[in-house]
């Protein structure tokens, strides 16, 4: 539906929001959803001022401290749908109250108010967010056939931290369009808990959804009787909230939303609505920009350029065009493909011209009515073309996945990573040899030392034994003589 305003109307944050929360409501699209809030802050208060909020006048002393101060305004937020709070030590904000969330806020009183601030109406912000995916039901072929056989029924909801809510399907509304409007409603339904009721190729089906920020982590649980009976009699009593099934199907997610102007609007009625308008490029483009402007009155432009995720090399050749000299101090550039001015610009003796990465300079002064015409060498002699190929080719990964350098660098670290392991081999082995041989020394060789003192050893022995006879020879000698 259109949004229309009458005259005199004033449009406020709480309007956009339920303006687009309705919209969202036809589309049965209960995953997105509309918030609006206004705050207004004040960083120093004058209590020597006066002040009015929403018409209704506040009464404070003229020696009023801070404190004092709010809560003369929280007194009548009954009336004026607006609460204040502390801010900082010298100032406070201004919000709404619950149920005035995003409207507006007029301020008055003195030229310069008790709240520092001037009289005015000060509007809010509002967001259009995604709120999360719904918890779906099974398909029902109506919305108005009977579930229940005509008897009502009680429903639960169960949170994640056990605490649950009930509420009664009376009797002649055990359809679907009764379940959602039971749910739906203010004074006996299940706060917090929006229904809304979706279509797709297999019927319909209740689609839930939490507005509280807690999630949608929740079962349901029905007292329901006739409902899908099973081959044992068993109804189906959670209506397929619970399957995991339903929850996947992924109905009434987010979905592109699209603002479409009639033929009286214009991108500025956008714009008092709070949304930026302009034309967007998604992707690189081109250095230099031609912006046109058609009809009368005067008009503001704004550029602005978001720096590119990964710098890419200038493309070669550039696109032809023209410098034309306009005076002796003013040129411009024209696209030769396109026979457009794209640029004007001044110029000074000496200047370089610097268009599409190409960088002009005259060993002359231009004059007017020079003209330049900048093309690419379609010859292909004189240019750096192949040096910018070779140059390219050394940044392609053409080596096992690497380049030129890479590889290189991945070459001389193998070798002298491979040289030092063989030296560290080698002076392992030398260490392994080394003992080998001390060990086979050990085993079967001679030690000279040793044997050296054996024999002298074995040779005193062998010198007492000589004495040993010589004196027992000596002994017999003298026994025989004597008899």
């Amino acid at each position: 539906d259109a949004l229309e305003l009458a005259d005199g109307e004033t449009i406020s944050a709480a309007s956009m929001a339920s303006y687009f929360n309705a919209q969202f409501d036809k589309l049965t699209n209960a995953n997105v959803v509309a918030t609006a809030q206004t705050r207004l802050l004040s960083d120093e208060i004058d209590a020597t001022k006066s002040l009015t909020i929403n018409g209704v006048t506040i009464g404070h002393s003229a020696t009023a401290k801070l404190n004092e101060i709010i809560q003369s305004i929280n007194a009548v937020s009954g009336q004026t749908g607006v609460r204040a709070e502390w801010n900082t030590e010298s100032g406070l904000a201004l919000t709404n109250t619950i149920g005035n969330e995003g409207a507006n806020i007029v301020v008055g009183g003195d030229p310069v108010t008790a709240l520092g601030i001037v009289p005015g109406t000060y509007s809010g912000t509002y967001t259009i967010g995604a709120a999360g995916e719904e918890v779906l039901s099974n398909p029902f072929a109506s919305d108005t056939d009977a579930l229940n056989g005509g008897a009502g029924f009680a429903l639960t909801l169960t949170r994640a931290d056990n605490t649950a809510a009930t509420v009664n399907i009376a009797g002649g509304d055990d359809t679907v369009s009764g379940i959602v409007a039971a749910i739906n409603d203010t004074s006996s339904g299940i706060s917090g808990i929006n229904a809304t009721l979706v279509s797709d190729a297999d019927g319909f089906r209740i689609s839930l959804h939490d507005q509280t920020g807690v999630g949608n982590d929740f079962t349901i649980s029905t007292d329901i009787s006739a409902y899908n009976l099973d081959a044992n009699g068993d109804p189906d009593a959670d209506l397929g909230f619970n399957d995991l099934n339903n929850r996947n199907t992924g109905l009434n997610k987010p979905t592109e939303i699209s603002l479409t102007l009639s033929g009286t609007g214009s991108p500025s009625d956008l714009g008092r609505l709070g949304f930026a308008t302009g034309v967007i490029f998604d992707g690189p483009v081109k250095d230099d920009f031609a912006i046109f402007m058609t009809g009368s009155g005067s008009a503001t432009a704004t550029l602005r350029a978001d720096p590119a995720a990964k710098s890419e090399g200038s493309s070669y050749p550039a696109d032809t065009f023209e410098v034309n000299f306009q005076s002796d101090s003013v040129y411009t550039i024209t696209d030769s493909a396109t026979d457009t001015v794209v640029a004007t610009r001044t110029y000074a003796p000496g200047d370089a011209i610097e268009y599409q990465g190409i960088r002009v300079e005259f060993n002359d002064i231009p004059k007017q009515g020079d003209s330049f015409a900048i093309e690419p060498n379609a010859e292909g002699m004189g240019n750096n073309e192949n040096m910018l190929r070779l140059i390219n080719l050394g940044k392609e990964p053409i080596i096992s996945g690497q380049t030129f350098s890479a590889a290189y660098r991945d070459l001389v670290a193998g070798t002298g990573s491979r040289a030092h392991l063989a030296e560290l081999s080698r002076d392992a082995m030398e260490v392994v040899r080394d003992q080998a041989q001390e060990n086979r020394e050990a085993a079967v060789g001679v030690n000279l030392d040793e044997e050296a003192a054996d024999l002298i050893r074995f040779q005193q022995a062998y010198q007492a034994a000589a004495q040993v006879i010589q004196i027992s020879q000596r002994m017999f000698d003298t026994l025989i003589q004597a008899s």
